[in-house]
């Protein structure tokens, strides 16, 4: 025995006893009294969970790449939503549902073969899968049988990029819509027109996003003043494609921005944006 461990019993041997020596018994040491109790039990478990919680934190989510990702994605924030639920299986599917007591045919309401879990619809149904043979730039095997989209979400992080990613989102919300389309009106469309779609919605949200930054850009250029004793003229006019007269608008400000003289009037009848403008000039 090394000397340590002598030394511990030594101690232990040392620790004086009680004059009296009663009996030994169970002490609970969840409180003072030594005596259980529920809420001293409760107590203990809540902080054991939470101990495990904090462990697991400190482990590291294997996640937590695809959240930091997914949160900044330039998708519309509906189907960064959409996805983090689909992720976390929180979509109202057939099964879901059900689990929740609702009284609802579990079936694939698309193929109606198999049971509609999270995963079914947007990766391994026939119909999802003949959208994803759109995909001819896809980092990762979509098709390969069940499939689940968390796993393929996580695969596209550390095998493709960012971009991969928006497409593969886009297109399960996407197919998500359409089976949707299908449950409340029963309408049907092809694989290729889902692909299709997914395709103008990224279009469509970047070239919004691009217009939204390009005015920002603009508005923060903002009013400049003339130098000093020179005035600066600002016009604009406005017309409209439905037989309205078209309207001028012009303001005159000097070095220090003070307003000087201004203008609002209509005109007696339409003309384009730059005749509107150029009357203003004149006036």
């Amino acid at each position: 025995m090394c000397k340590s461990k002598l030394r511990g019993a030594s101690i232990v041997l040392d620790i004086p006893l009680s004059h009296n020596l009663p009996e030994d018994k169970v002490i609970w040491v969840g409180n003072k009294k030594g005596n259980f109790t529920i809420k001293s039990a409760y107590y203990i478990a809540f902080n054991v969970l939470e101990t495990n919680e904090t462990g697991e934190s400190s482990k590291g989510d294997p996640r937590l790449p695809l959240w930091r990702k997914l949160w900044h994605l330039k998708i519309p924030a509906k189907i960064r939503i959409f996805a983090w639920r689909a992720c976390m299986n929180a979509l109202p599917t057939k099964l879901n549902l059900s689990k929740r007591g609702v009284n609802t045919n579990v079936s694939c309401p698309i193929c109606d073969e198999e049971i509609e879990t999270t995963s079914h619809p947007l990766i391994s149904c026939k119909y999802a899968r003949q959208v994803w043979d759109n995909w001819s730039e896809n980092p990762v095997n979509i098709s390969i049988n069940n499939n689940d989209i968390l796993d393929v979400a996580m695969r596209i992080v550390a095998e493709g990029t960012t971009h991969d990613l928006e497409t593969f989102f886009l297109t399960t919300w996407s197919i998500w819509y359409i089976r949707n389309q299908k449950v409340f009106k029963d309408s049907c469309h092809l694989s290729t027109q889902v692909w299709n779609f997914s395709r103008r919605l990224s279009h469509d949200f970047k070239e919004a996003s691009n217009t939204f930054c390009d005015k920002q850009s603009l508005l923060k250029e903002g009013w400049s003043p003339p130098p000093l004793g020179m005035y600066k003229v600002n016009v604009d006019g406005t017309t409209s494609n439905d037989g309205r007269p078209s309207s001028i608008g012009v303001i005159i400000r000097n070095s220090k921005g003070e307003i000087t003289a201004a203008l609002c009037m209509p005109l007696s009848g339409e003309y384009s944006s730059l005749e509107t403008e150029a009357i203003a000039v004149e006036k």
